[in-house]
């Protein structure tokens, strides 16, 4: 599993860069499409794309040094492919090929009191040989960054997705 890393010091060097911001090659493959099988086969044109999401790692309370890999989504992504056959379309490692992840089970988590929230998560099982970056859980803005001075107006900030 290839997962994004702080730098040494502290998040400050990746919000607040030196240069004109660019936006790292590695993170677009932090994201990827969420499809619905359509066919039998597991090329693309066997699907039918539904939106993008991006990868998360969030380390084990339980098992030391496991982390457990999520795929973050808009909720209402997510409630419009309830019910549905499912998967998310990453590039293969090494090879022009596409690959899929499947979710582990058939459900979506999402916010727990706050129906607002449009975000929406799903487990699954990180397979060797994708062409994929993690972002860690450790890597997100938290209040604290935000009241404690460490972002406001006038700071850089980027999003990736992918068009379709």
């Amino acid at each position: 599993m290839i997962e994004w890393e702080l730098p040494p010091t502290n998040r400050r060097s990746i919000l607040k860069p030196q240069q004109p911001m660019r936006v790292p090659d590695y993170m677009l493959k932090s994201v990827a499409f969420i499809v619905e099988h359509v066919g039998d086969k597991p090329e693309k044109e066997d699907h039918e794309s539904h939106g993008t999401g991006f990868f998360v790692t969030v380390p084990s309370a339980v098992i030391p040094g496991h982390k457990f890999c999520y795929f973050v989504t808009a909720k209402h992504v997510a409630d419009a492919l309830l019910g549905r056959k499912i998967a998310v379309l990453v590039n293969a490692m090494g090879r022009r090929s596409l690959a899929s992840i499947d979710p582990i089970g058939d459900h979506w988590y999402s916010h727990p009191t706050d129906n607002s929230v449009d975000v929406a998560v799903f487990p699954f099982n990180f397979g060797y040989g994708l062409d994929v970056v993690m972002v860690p859980v450790g890597a997100f803005m938290t209040r604290d960054d935000i009241d404690g001075d460490r972002i406001g107006i006038g700071d850089e900030v980027f999003t990736v997705g992918l068009f379709s």
